[in-house]
């Protein structure tokens, strides 16, 4: 997902890490159909991205995914994004959870299959706060409809069309080296998402909910400390 300075944007690295996680899982046997089949699903619970620089259109680049830790019902698993000679232009930090959709709950995954995903390095990033703390006032934009190609296979809004709703509403002046973003409750065909955003001296922050208020998502970027760090 290119964005119109012929660069991959934020919801762009996403997406490509995304679909490493896929192909990962697919390559060691837990494949949709057959976690489809045990009515589970790794849902996420959040995402921390560092940004060092966004490539160009035809840049060569290397995706790769490591589950480095399983702890109860909880998976974590780390991504990069590197050029073809090893320049690292992005990381990211993740934790999931399985849950059982016929059960509705969450529930711990079969020895076998944390055998099949394995155990690698966690990449050499900081590690973020756990909750993302929001400022106490709250700017309200705009009431957005949940359509059907926003959905994923589980029929719930896609991890990274929540990264690219709220990326449409930060400042055209931001360039944000880092985002956390948490996920909170999952959002389905015909909700309406009601669009906030806050913002204080260190990150700007985008917030989707409910019409009854309750959280779908809390993104956090945050601004651009040093020109140096990363190219826009």
């Amino acid at each position: 997902m290119l964005g119109s300075n012929g660069q991959l944007n934020i919801p762009g690295v996403v997406n490509y890490f995304q679909d490493v996680c896929l192909f990962h899982s697919h390559d060691a046997g837990i494949t949709l159909d057959r976690i489809h089949k045990r009515h589970s699903a790794w849902l996420l619970n959040s995402w921390y991205l560092i940004f060092h620089r966004f490539p160009k259109l035809g840049e060569r680049v290397v995706v790769s995914t490591s589950p480095y830790e399983f702890r109860a019902i909880y998976g974590m698993r780390s991504f990069s994004l590197k050029t073809d000679d090893g320049e690292l232009l992005a990381v990211a930090d993740s934790i999931w959870f399985l849950y059982d959709s016929m059960k509705k709950k969450p529930i711990r995954p079969e020895q076998s299959e944390l055998d099949a995903y394995g155990i690698g390095p966690r990449y050499d990033m900081p590690k973020a706060p756990r909750k993302i703390i929001l400022p106490s006032e709250e700017k309200f934009i705009e009431k957005l409809v949940i359509y059907q190609n926003q959905l994923d296979t589980n029929h719930h809004v896609n991890n990274g069309e929540y990264v690219r709703i709220s990326c449409n509403y930060i400042p055209d002046s931001l360039i944000s080296p880092e985002l956390r973003i948490e996920y909170k409750n999952a959002a389905v065909l015909g909700d309406i998402v009601n669009v906030y955003t806050a913002e204080t001296a260190d990150c700007f922050y985008v917030i989707l909910r409910n019409e009854d208020g309750i959280l779908y998502t809390v993104s956090e970027f945050r601004k651009l400390c040093s020109p140096e760090r990363i190219t826009s």
